[in-house]
C-alpha cells in the first residue's frame, strides 16, 4: 500500500510503499497511512475504555496510552518572566518564557511547548470524551495544515513550591490529535 496516497500527492516510490494486511489496506481507502496507524490506536484505545465500562475514550486515556501525565513542571515566577525545567530531562536545561497579565481579570498566563509527559488532563473542568472529529484532525496534523487552536491548561503554584501539575481544560481535541 501506498504510506501517501498517490491521490494525496504520494510518489509511486518505494520509499513510499508499507505492507499492509489485505482488510486494513481495504478499510484506509485513500487515506495516509501513517493517519490510518494513528486511528487504529485511538480504536485500541476506546476499545479497552469500552471494557472498562465506558462509552468513550477522553484525554485522560490518550495521555495514559502514549506515556502522558507521568511528570509535573518546575516551574519559577520572577516579575515577568517563567522559567521552567522538565523533570526528565537531566541536561538541566532552564526555559524562560514572558509571563504575561489579561487586563481584565488579572490572571496571569505564559505560552509554552511540554512534552506529552508532562500534560495532565484536567476531567473536572472539561469532562468530555473524544468525539469524532479525530480523524479530520488527525488529517490535518499530518498534512501539516492544522487548525490554529492550541490547548488551554492551568497550573496552580503554592508559596514556596515550585513543582505545578499543567492540567488541560481546552482543545482536547487537538492534544489527543
Amino acid at each position: 500500500d501506498h504510506v501517501e496516497p498517490l491521490s494525496g500527492g504520494g510518489k509511486d516510490a518505494p520509499e513510499n510503499f508499507a505492507l499492509t494486511h489485505s482488510g486494513c489496506n481495504r478499510s484506509k481507502q485513500a487515506a495516509n497511512l501513517r493517519v490510518a496507524r494513528v486511528l487504529a490506536k485511538f480504536d485500541q484505545i476506546r476499545e479497552s475504555v469500552i471494557d472498562l465500562g465506558q462509552n468513550r475514550p477522553n484525554l485522560s486515556d490518550v495521555l495514559a496510552a502514549f506515556g502522558g501525565a507521568k511528570h509535573d513542571v518546575r516551574v519559577k515566577v520572577e516579575d515577568s518572566m517563567v522559567t521552567y525545567s522538565l523533570q526528565e530531562d537531566s541536561s538541566g536545561n532552564l526555559y524562560h518564557v514572558p509571563l504575561y497579565t489579561d487586563s481584565l481579570s488579572g490572571m496571569r498566563y505564559f505560552f509554552c511547548e511540554l512534552p506529552i509527559s508532562h500534560l495532565h488532563h484536567d476531567s473536572k473542568i472539561n469532562p468530555r470524551a473524544i468525539g469524532g472529529n479525530l480523524r479530520q484532525l488527525v488529517s490535518e496534523f499530518y498534512d501539516k495544515r492544522p487548525q490554529l487552536h492550541v490547548s488551554l491548561a492551568w497550573m496552580q503554584l503554592e508559596p514556596g513550591d515550585h513543582r505545578a501539575r499543567v492540567q488541560i481544560f481546552d482543545g482536547q481535541h487537538k492534544a489527543a490529535a
